[in-house]
């Protein structure tokens, strides 16, 4: 364990979730034969009715919370009586406190059930492949899991002094992620709106209610696919990690290697700006390997591929390597990284082409590896 990580206390329902996944030790397959994991055809089989059985009921849960939330309102409004409140700075203002109350109680409801639905997919997941191998690091893969059911990003990077988000304006991040996190509520108030202006409020306003039906529906299976996906790009991780950082490691030692090689980090951080467990992964497994200290931080990141030209060609190769695995290993591809990749193909030091990249990142997401990637002595 890196000595820059500090343990955190669990919040109680991440204790609950990290105890109940790690019951993983109990039920999951052998350790794995291959060194570089690929989802065999029964495990793919098995995964796309967990992913079907999931979504549904994802979506059914939104279709629900709606349902429950309005059809009491309709059918026994006496329940729901309005209540007029002198606001200050406001007036008078007319609002249910009982329907506010009922709506908050059955939002919690909702996201506990979506939470529970979540934790057991992702250990079933887990289980159906196998992961986390026994021998391996099982805490830090079952606190990965952990993250993902909860939907936690892997902010634990900044100990190792790396910022994604370094030169970001700190109130359009804000505003950014707020915006975010409220995207289903506003959705659901902007198509009411709108329908409300262009159909007409009478002839809509005992059915408008029901029109977040869908909204919330397609954002609990948004959200759901989304976790699908993380758990596939955490379980196929770590072993292609550990398989580089061993090749990286041919070079220990060399500190204008080890420089450049954390300010690739911090490259690779930036030009993602985001937080993923698996480029945490990788930079734990990288300061290990090399004994990295923050003291080696430096602020000349930005000039990353310009210092390239000063490691030997075997050293700067492997560095690209780093460097492209950590840009595709979170299963994304932004107009920003994809004119880093053009940048690297300009030194020669990176033959592949974007379409290339693509196929690896695609190929990884789906679960077949990267074993070519990884393979390769020049790439």
């Amino acid at each position: 364990m890196n000595p820059f990580l500090k343990r955190k206390k669990k919040t109680l329902h991440e204790a609950w979730v990290f105890r109940y996944l790690y019951t993983l030790n109990r039920v999951i397959k052998p350790p794995l034969i291959d060194q570089i994991h690929q989802l065999s055809a029964q495990e793919t089989k098995e995964l796309k009715v967990l992913k079907f059985g999931t979504l549904f009921t994802s979506g059914f849960l939104g279709l629900a919370g709606v349902l429950l939330l309005y059809l009491p309102r309709q059918l026994y409004p006496s329940l729901f009586e309005t209540n007029r409140l002198d606001m200050p700075w406001i007036g008078i203002v007319e609002i249910s406190l009982s329907f506010t109350l009922y709506g908050f109680i059955l939002a919690w409801v909702e996201i506990g059930a979506l939470t529970i639905l979540h934790v057991h997919l992702v250990k079933r997941m887990a289980a159906i492949c196998g992961f986390p191998p026994l021998e391996s690091d099982f805490s830090t893969h079952i606190q990965a899991l952990t993250d993902v059911s909860l939907e936690k990003p892997a902010k634990r990077i900044l100990e190792f002094g790396i910022n994604p988000l370094a030169g970001l304006p700190k109130f359009g991040l804000f505003m950014f992620t707020s915006l975010y996190s409220l995207k289903a509520t506003l959705s659901n108030l902007f198509v009411k709106f709108v329908l409300g202006r262009v159909l007409g409020r009478l002839y809509l306003k005992t059915y408008i209610d029901y029109i977040g039906i869908p909204i919330f529906a397609f954002w609990n299976i948004f959200a759901t696919n989304k976790i699908i996906n993380e758990a596939v790009l955490r379980i196929m991780a770590p072993n292609i990690i550990k398989n580089l950082v061993n090749e990286l490691s041919k070079y220990k030692n060399d500190k204008d290697y080890e420089r450049i090689l954390f300010d690739s980090l911090q490259f690779m951080a930036v030009t993602k700006r985001d937080f993923h467990h698996n480029h945490f992964l990788l930079i734990n497994q990288v300061f290990n390997a090399f004994d990295l200290d923050k003291s080696i931080i430096t602020t000349h990141y930005e000039d990353f591929i310009v210092q390239l030209a000063t490691l030997p060609k075997p050293q700067a190769v492997l560095v690209v390597k780093l460097l492209v695995l950590g840009l595709i290993i979170d299963g994304s591809l932004s107009a920003r990284e994809i004119k880093v990749i053009k940048k690297l193909n300009q030194t020669n030091l990176l033959l592949a082409n974007t379409t290339t990249v693509k196929k690896w990142m695609n190929d990884f997401k789906m679960g077949k590896g990267l074993q070519y990637f990884v393979h390769l002595a020049h790439i």
